[in-house]
């Protein structure tokens, strides 16, 4: 039979000491008073630390309904908290279902008391009187008091944040499609490891859903500390990116998108003012819709208005990307498919041109050409018809615009152009076709090509379509058609005339694309109509 220790002693029969029972008893009372009075003492915390986070913040307000106090793992909860911008209060810009902070026993093992911060279901809203209010402010985000204000709820320095199914919406124009982020994970450890060198000593994960279906994932190493602002750099990954959602935004420059899915990988790197560098491996755009807007002169009158409200500037502070000098921007390969198309809603009658069934694809393109020229080949159907080839290869641009451009346009039916014929020659057509060939050269501030439209088997007036059509337009498509017969060659009916294209640019300091919208539009649609004008009476 085994013996039995007597009370007292350790299993070798040796004496515990009185002290250490005594000590292991009066813990035990204090944690199980701790315990009891835990709740009385949450309240007076909850509202200290309520004061002390709107003391320390400036523009925003902070309302913190409970908290939860861990006193075996010296650990806080903050729950529901909420925040607001002074400015807009309504809706508040975040919502926190909980916030815990605790310290990191990692990082105590080696010497280090430092925190571990978790938001768990933040929710972060964002619409676009918040955001110029934001932008317009002379406080700097990060003047505004947010690391003090969370030093107030927890006095340590914080080593490494988690956000758990964290929601972000940012509402433009148009509440119907607002930009918006569910199931946010993150996590970034070793914050307050400082860079040596200039490398990036934190790693850091990111994944989210994007819009309804797509999704988006960002993985690297960054310089929380760096100054003056945090540096990172890491390989991203964009899948199924529904392109609507961002209509409102792509409207302040006159771009509609209304369908299209995106895809994307590459590297990404940012620092102070925004991206430093953005590099393709790989860019598809599918099934796109985009047309661009020409806007009538008229709107001239509501951009002074904004202006004068002061809305215009902020939109512009809102929306200005990074100094192009200092953004690289690299696509190794990007493949759009979809409908292309520019509306002029300041001719009579409106009209739209469009390239259908589009398949565009672009090779080492970099806004700073460090790997050779780029390659743009491209292949559509113009106004649904006309089969387009053209292809053009850009290179550096450190002595301006330097490129060759080449199109062909061949067969596009010409009563879908008659908007574009009403506008420009008030007239239109009930048969024929059209085709179009340019060959353009820019280099060293100069330019050299041509371009030649060509109509075949024009029919200009039909007394069956323009039976409601007054006398004197009838008179005047009469005079068309004839003019048009008058210039056909014989045997191939065919309408041409040749624009020649040679000596120096207007403006050597315009883009490349300013240069080629320039050229579409004085010279492709001086043209298409070539000579009739001139050769009225």
């Amino acid at each position: 039979m085994q013996r039995q220790s007597p009370p007292g002693r350790g299993r070798r029969g040796l004496p515990v000491p009185k002290w250490l029972l005594w000590v292991v008893g009066i813990l035990a009372v204090l944690l199980v008073l701790a315990l009891l009075a835990a709740p009385f003492f949450e309240e007076r915390v909850r509202a200290t630390i309520e004061g002390q986070m709107n003391q320390r913040l400036d523009g925003y307000s902070v309302r913190l309904p409970d908290i939860d106090l861990h006193l075996i793992g010296f650990a806080i909860s903050l729950k529901g908290l909420v925040i607001t911008q002074d400015a807009h209060p309504d809706p508040p810009v975040a919502r926190i279902g909980r916030l815990r902070a605790s310290v990191e026993w990692r990082q105590l093992l080696r010497g280090r008391l430092v925190a571990d911060f978790l938001f768990d279901q933040p929710v972060v809203y964002l619409n676009l009187p918040q955001l110029r209010q934001e932008m317009e402010d002379e406080v700097r985000v990060e003047d505004r008091g947010w690391r003090e204000a969370l030093e107030a709820a927890y006095p340590l320095d914080f080593n490494l944040i988690r956000v758990r199914d964290g929601e972000l919406t940012y509402i433009d124009r148009d509440p119907d499609r607002p930009l918006q982020a569910r199931q946010i994970q993150f996590l970034a450890e070793d914050i307050l490891t400082a860079s040596t060198d200039g490398d990036y000593p934190s790693p850091f994960s990111l994944e989210a859903q994007i819009f309804t279906d797509g999704h988006g994932s960002l993985t690297g190493r960054a310089a929380f500390l760096a100054e003056p602002a945090p540096e990172l750099a890491g390989r991203f990954e964009l899948r199924q990116i529904p392109l609507e959602y961002f209509g409102p935004v792509l409207g302040r420059i006159n771009l509609i998108v209304t369908q299209g899915v995106g895809d994307g990988a590459g590297e990404l790197e940012l620092g102070e003012g925004g991206v430093r560098r953005l590099h393709f491996e790989s860019l598809t755009l599918e099934e796109v819709k985009l047309d661009y807007i020409l806007a009538p002169e008229d709107g001239a009158e509501n951009d002074r208005e904004e202006k004068e409200n002061g809305s215009a500037e902020a939109v512009e502070k809102v929306t200005e990307g990074p100094d192009p000098s200092r953004l690289l921007l690299q696509i190794d390969e990007l493949r759009g498919t979809g409908e292309l198309g520019l509306v002029n809603k300041g001719a009579d009658p409106e009209y739209r041109i469009f390239l259908y069934q589009s398949d565009l694809r672009v090779s080492n393109y970099s806004n700073h050409f460090l790997d050779g020229p780029a390659q743009v080949d491209l292949q559509a159907l113009f106004m649904g018809s006309g089969e387009v080839k053209a292809s053009a290869t850009f290179r550096s641009e450190q002595e301006g615009p330097d490129f060759d451009l080449q199109i062909g346009v061949v067969d596009t039916r010409l009563p879908a152009m008659n908007d574009l014929l009403r506008a420009y020659g008030n007239f239109d057509v009930v048969a024929g076709f059209f085709s179009f060939f340019a060959e353009l050269k820019v280099r060293g501030g100069h330019i050299e090509g041509y371009m030649r439209p060509l109509f075949r088997d024009m029919e200009v007036y039909d007394r069956r379509q323009d039976e409601d059509k007054g006398l004197f337009q009838k008179l005047y498509e009469g005079v068309i058609g004839a003019i048009s017969g008058l210039l056909e060659n014989t045997p191939r009916d065919e309408v041409a005339t040749q624009v020649e294209i040679s000596g120096p640019l207007d403006d050597p300091d315009m883009s490349t694309l300013q240069i080629i919208a320039g050229l579409v539009r004085n010279a492709f649609f001086q043209a298409i109509l070539p000579g009739f004008e001139a050769e009225l009476p």
